[in-house]
């Protein structure tokens, strides 16, 4: 038996729902939408893991792209320090 909850705002009207157990469903029921089930288990994608296997990167045409085109980061330039 589980009590109703409350609103934590007093000025506004929360309608409560009342209550009501349902049947349960059936192991049966809960699976059907599981794309991919094994002992009465769902089963999900590992995660992390690439679909594919994707090529090396090709830095040189990286740097084609970029539209700096050196190979390393720009070194940032000093901050103007205030100094009044």
């Amino acid at each position: 038996d589980v009590e109703m909850m409350y609103t934590v705002w007093e000025e506004q009207d929360c309608p409560l729902q009342v209550d009501i157990p349902e049947e349960p469903l059936t192991v049966k029921q809960v699976l059907s939408n599981a794309a991919r089930v094994q002992d009465d288990y769902f089963i999900s994608p590992p995660g992390n893991v690439p679909l594919e296997e994707a090529a090396t990167l090709d830095f040189d045409l990286i740097n084609q792209w970029d539209r700096i085109g050196v190979p390393v980061a720009p070194i940032p330039k000093e901050r103007k320090v205030d100094t009044s």
